[in-house]
C-alpha cells in the first residue's frame, strides 16, 4: 500500500501550472483515501482484540468503522466529506456499485418540476435528491422515482361523505299530531304532553311514543 506523498512548497506550488496542481491534488486525495483505509484496517484489528474503543471516537471515526466493516469506499469518505445524508445512502450500495458512481460521479436524477430525467454531479444533490434517488440499498430508476415523487404528491382519498339525514317535522291541529317524515309516522300530542310529566330516559321516551 503506497501512501507517501512529496510535499512542495508554497512558492514551489505559486510556480505550478494549474494541470499540475490539480494532479497534485488529485495523488494527496489518493493518499488521504490510503491513510483512512489503513487506519481501518487498525480499528478492525482493535475490535478482533474486544478493545474498547471509545477513547478513540471522532468525528471521522464513525467513517473509520464504515470502512472497516466494507459499508463505504474510503474515496467516497473523501470526495464527499461532510455530506452526510449522501454518505449514509451510498454505503447502503454494494462497494462495486459505489466504485462506478466515483468513476462517473453523475447520477440519474428526476427534475421533479417538469418530470425529465437530468444527470446531476453527485456533489450537488440536496438531501431531497438523495432520499429520491437512493433507497432500499439500490439507485432508483426514473420511473421509480417519479413512482416516488407522483404517490407522495398525490392527495388521500377522501371517505365518500354520507348524505345528511333530513328529518321532515309537521303538525296537524285538526287530529292533534304531529306528523314526522310526511304523515309516515303520526304522535299524539295528548301523549306527548303526558310524557314530558314522567323523568323518562330517551329509550323510554321513544317506547312511549311509539317511534
Amino acid at each position: 500500500m503506497k501512501m507517501t506523498l512529496r510535499k512542495v512548497g508554497k512558492a514551489r506550488l505559486a510556480s505550478m501550472s494549474t494541470d499540475d496542481l490539480k494532479k497534485h491534488f488529485s495523488r494527496a486525495l489518493e493518499v488521504t483515501a490510503d491513510h483512512l483505509n489503513y487506519l481501518a484496517s487498525i480499528w478492525q484489528e482493535l475490535e478482533t482484540r474486544g478493545e474498547d474503543l471509545s477513547d478513540l471516537r471522532s468525528s471521522l471515526s464513525v467513517y473509520i468503522k464504515m470502512i472497516a466493516h466494507k459499508k463505504i469506499d474510503a474515496h467516497a469518505v473523501v470526495e464527499f466529506a461532510g455530506q452526510k445524508t449522501l454518505l449514509n445512502a451510498l454505503s447502503g450500495l454494494p462497494l462495486d456499485q459505489q466504485k462506478s458512481l466515483l468513476e462517473t460521479k453523475r447520477v440519474d436524477v428526476l427534475n421533479r418540476e417538469t418530470l425529465t430525467k437530468e444527470k446531476v454531479p453527485l456533489a450537488e444533490l440536496s438531501s431531497a435528491d438523495v432520499n429520491m434517488v437512493f433507497g432500499g440499498g439500490k439507485i432508483r430508476s426514473i420511473a421509480e422515482q417519479k413512482s416516488l415523487v407522483t404517490s407522495i404528491a398525490k392527495p388521500a382519498k377522501k371517505g365518500r361523505r354520507q348524505p345528511r339525514k333530513i328529518t321532515k317535522v309537521g303538525m296537524d291541529i285538526e287530529r292533534n299530531v304531529i306528523e314526522v317524515n310526511e304523515g309516515r309516522t303520526r304522535i299524539d300530542l295528548d301523549a306527548i304532553c303526558s310524557t314530558l310529566k314522567h323523568n323518562l330516559t330517551r329509550s323510554e321516551l321513544k317506547d312511549r311514543l311509539g317511534i
